[in-house]
């Protein structure tokens, strides 16, 4: 079992730089690199900087988790980049943590602020138990995979903050992009992530230790609540992707039958 407490100066350096993006690098990036973002409102802007903070981790761990997955490399080397992805993955949650219990006064929706500490606080827990032992980094790899589902969600709150057009190519694009890693970050390993963790460590015992099977019990109780939420979250796409499409073909319907009628009123007028 690892010692956790060897992490520590990791996680403080981590989340000392997590803390600049918020508050110094974001804070003064934002405004030069997006004209519009100093019309936005002050509640949008406090958001713009968490979802900045958001993205970079997103690419980070789904860089990271796909290149452990992917590649052959050494069970060390693979642990190391786990090592790495947890200590990104904790400064950004403890550093979003705390910008938002500071900023609760401003932010908007209460109740999904809440929710997003509660989230962190999972997170955080979480990945502390996956680099306690040094099995499954296959199944630890696939859960970090998760944070990927996330980028899209972040560009497409910064769209519709900037008043994109729904229609828009630029809109459907990111949206579209949004369901497809949400689902196969998310959603899609689900039935292999139980299937490894059920039969062939709980049932088997082939690929887990006596020793880490409470640990990964434990996190596999983790990972059925976010599964819940994910496949609560997706169905909320889905269903708000259904209603913008029947909204558009209905509106290019009526649209076509308008001009269809305004040329059969003209044709016979003439």
């Amino acid at each position: 079992m690892e010692d956790l407490t060897q992490y520590i100066h990791f996680y403080a350096l981590s989340t000392a730089l997590y803390t600049c993006l918020y508050y110094l690098v974001a804070g003064r990036m934002l405004p030069s690199l997006v004209p519009r973002f100093s019309a936005l409102a002050e509640h949008q802007t406090r958001e713009w900087i968490s979802n900045s903070a958001s993205i970079i981790t997103a690419v980070i761990c789904g860089v990271g988790a796909l290149s452990g997955l992917i590649l052959e490399m050494d069970s060390n080397i693979k642990f190391t980049i786990l090592q790495i992805l947890v200590t990104a993955m904790t400064g950004y949650w403890v550093s979003d943590t705390i910008y938002r219990i500071n900023n609760l006064h401003i932010l908007k929706n209460p109740r999904f602020q809440y929710f997003l500490l509660f989230h962190h606080l999972l997170g955080i827990v979480a990945v502390q138990i996956a680099v306690l032992h040094r099995e499954m980094m296959n199944v630890k790899l696939v859960f970090i995979l998760m944070e990927l589902g996330s980028l899209f969600i972040n560009i497409r709150f910064c769209l519709l903050d900037l008043n994109v057009g729904r229609d828009s190519v630029l809109y459907e694009s990111v949206s579209y992009a949004m369901i497809g890693t949400f689902f196969l970050s998310r959603l899609a390993p689900v039935p292999w992530m139980y299937y490894t963790v059920c039969y062939k460590c709980f049932y088997l015992g082939h690929i887990c230790s006596p020793a880490c099977r409470p640990f990964i019990m434990f996190n596999t109780g983790l990972y059925t609540v976010f599964t819940v939420l994910n496949i609560y979250w997706f169905k909320v796409m889905l269903h708000g992707l259904a209603k913008h499409s029947l909204k558009k073909r209905f509106g290019e319907y009526k649209t076509a039958s308008v001009a269809s009628d305004k040329s059969l009123e003209q044709s016979l007028m003439d």
